[in-house]
């Protein structure tokens, strides 16, 4: 028999999720298709509504472009500390990157420090799937969630994303090259141009600058779901940028690029200040945890068309990503023009006054309740808590807890929740 997971809607309604250990047969390598309330009852997708292995049009997000160089190697948790606003083209000279030279140095007389509007929160996977929700800071109305039967904070969506990111180190001479064309930034001929071993600039060892180990990288992130866009949508710009560690902390990452403000229409600069958070384990598994699962369905009039309205069935397009690192779940959906998102967080439960520590039965033996606060082979301690969902917003049920009960889970594997499967892609302990 399989393992079942029950939850229970806010009007009562009981949801089981249904787990299947069996593995699918895996589809060759395929890079991701390029592709805006609060909680009600799960709206329930029609029964047609299913993946299949065996589709052709069923496209892995987790499976990289064969053009990727390096993949991510690690499950990573960041947020973003602040985002800052910069004229697109840059203008001449103007020092790259910018905000870490605030407020002392301004030279366009902007504003002298930057801020964050929204939280953002980022899970990404080994294989660099990810899920990146940001919903505004600034917008909270008190209602009772019947769900989790406590008072919650209503969310605004400023953006929601998910799908796969790449990452390469590039050089100097590259960078130069980005820099002209992400952000428009006129680039002096002698720096555009190779200079000779003499005339570069050296580093510690001696190495010419161009032969000097690179620490900057190009990142890229496909989206395969995009709350802006249709789902399918063949046409979502280019998410890109170059990413400068900051030696002020090794948790510390800025992005510098460019994007296409969605309310005004017109390009803009950015630069984005991204923080690294520790993967805490999950009690009372005492490894670190990463999941992926995912879901799509595409009816095949709009496959063969490209088209993103619903078919003459009423069957509309559906893709999904939820994605699990440690201590966090997110969770995002497009069903036809609807979206619906989540966000979960393990919260430890500290006694006053003590360290944390695991508690234990009653009659467990020393050397057990040791081992259980110990974890493997010395890591960090899985600490007793509950999962609390931090908000969702749409109306569709997302299977976040599958996720949550890692010990069902297996690669291949099977998730079954309201009409539709969800594949889990990913699955590792550390």
């Amino acid at each position: 028999m399989l393992p079942r997971l029950t939850t229970t809607s806010p009007s009562g309604t009981t949801t089981s999720l249904t787990i299947s250990q069996s593995i699918s047969p895996s589809l060759p390598p395929t890079p991701p298709t390029p592709p805006s309330p609060s909680s009600t009852e799960p709206a329930t997708p029609s029964s047609q509504m299913s993946t299949t292995s065996s589709s052709d049009s069923l496209q892995l997000p987790y499976q990289p472009p064969h053009t990727t160089s390096t993949p991510s190697g690690s499950a990573n948790i960041c947020t973003r500390a602040y985002i800052y606003h910069l004229p697109h083209p840059l203008p001449p000279n103007t020092p790259v990157p910018y905000t870490p030279h605030l407020p002392s140095h301004n030279p366009l007389k902007l504003p002298p420090q930057a801020s964050e509007p929204t939280d953002t929160l980022v899970l990404t996977s080994p294989q660099g799937v990810f899920v990146d929700i940001r919903v505004l800071r600034d917008f909270g109305e008190q209602v009772y969630d019947a769900f989790q039967r406590r008072i919650v904070k209503v969310m605004r969506l400023e953006w929601a994303f998910a799908g796969l990111g790449e990452s390469q180190f590039i050089s100097e001479k590259r960078k130069e090259e980005l820099l002209s064309e992400l952000l428009g930034l006129e680039v002096d001929g002698d720096n555009g141009e190779e200079s000779s071993a003499h005339d570069q600039d050296r580093d510690e060892h001696g190495r010419a600058e161009s032969e000097a180990t690179p620490t900057l990288r190009h990142a890229t992130w496909h989206h395969w779901i995009d709350s802006r866009y249709p789902v399918g949508y063949p046409d979502i710009p280019v998410d890109t940028g170059i990413m400068y560690p900051m030696t002020t902390s090794p948790a510390l990452t800025l992005e510098v690029g460019a994007a296409k403000n969605p309310f005004t229409g017109k390009m803009q600069c950015h630069e984005e200040m991204w923080e690294d958070k520790e993967i805490k384990t999950v009690w009372p598994n005492p490894s670190r945890v990463c999941v992926v699962l995912w879901t799509q369905y595409i009816p095949p009039p709009m496959s063969a068309l490209g088209m993103e309205e619903p078919s003459d069935d009423g069957v509309e397009a559906v893709r999904g990503v939820i994605v699990r690192v440690g201590q966090y779940v997110q969770g995002i959906m497009k069903r036809g023009n609807l979206l619906t998102v989540e966000r979960w967080e393990f919260v430890e439960e500290h006694e006053k006054g003590k360290e944390p520590h695991n508690d234990v039965a009653d009659g467990q033996e020393k050397e057990e309740r040791e081992e259980a606060e110990s974890g493997r082979d010395g890591r960090s301690n899985a600490v007793r808590g509950k999962w609390t969902r931090a908000f969702k917003i749409g109306p569709d049920f997302l299977p976040c807890v599958a996720a949550q009960e890692d010990s069902e889970l297996r690669v291949g594997g099977l998730v079954k929740a309201v009409g539709l499967e969800w594949q889990v892609g990913e699955y590792t302990e550390w």
